[in-house]
């Protein structure tokens, strides 16, 4: 248990002592006796450092709100802050369940940095010593339509292509098969590009 020493008196209503806590986690009572008898009883915690055992999911796409699972140990309900290292991913609503285990949400900023960040735990037995990897993705481009979506033999369409995260200087339209080539691509927005198809005339 908690060893109690160096007790010493400095007021009718003040004291110092020095508690032992090697190898000793929780919640214990603590009370004063004196001539006149013991007093009412006050709590005072131990904590153990936490660390972490592993999450998931373990990535996400700037602009996302993820919501995570994690495990380790040592975490304090209502004290336990996990936080990510560097800028752009924020975690909020912390719920421990049990020492064990906990959830959160990351939520990344839709100008995060892609890369990887370190998330640590603090609770009032300190910070993990160890962290787990979170990533930040580059986002994944996608279609939603093309128009027009034909075209003649031998003949050069121009096509505007629309869907998102499209990127200037950064963006690329892959054709599937052989005989269709594309040309220069123009960004206009992140939600547009335009484009055009060259059909060779002996496509079959």
């Amino acid at each position: 248990g908690v060893t109690v020493q160096n007790v010493a008196l400095t007021s009718s209503t003040t004291m110092t002592a020095t508690f032992d806590t090697t190898n000793v986690i929780g919640s214990r009572t603590v009370s004063v006796t004196t001539a006149g008898g013991s007093s009412n009883q006050l709590t005072f915690n131990v904590f153990a450092a936490p660390g972490l055992g592993g999450m998931g999911p373990s990535s996400g796409y700037p602009g996302q709100l993820v919501s995570v699972n994690i495990s380790g140990q040592n975490f304090v309900p209502g004290e336990t802050i996990f936080t990510a290292s560097g800028s752009g991913v924020t975690i909020v609503i912390v719920n421990v369940t049990s020492p064990s285990t906990a959830s959160a949400n990351f939520v990344i900023a839709a100008d995060a940095v892609p890369g990887a960040r370190s998330v640590t735990v603090t609770t009032p037995g300190g910070t993990s010593a160890n962290a787990l990897g979170f990533t930040v993705y580059v986002p994944v481009p996608t279609l939603e339509a093309i128009n027009p979506a034909y075209g003649l033999k031998g003949t050069v369409v121009a096509v505007t292509l629309s869907g998102t995260r499209f990127e200037p200087g950064n963006t690329t339209v892959n054709i599937s098969g052989s005989g269709v080539t594309g040309g220069t691509v123009n960004v206009n927005s992140s939600t547009s590009l335009t484009t055009t198809f060259t059909i060779d005339a002996g496509i079959g």
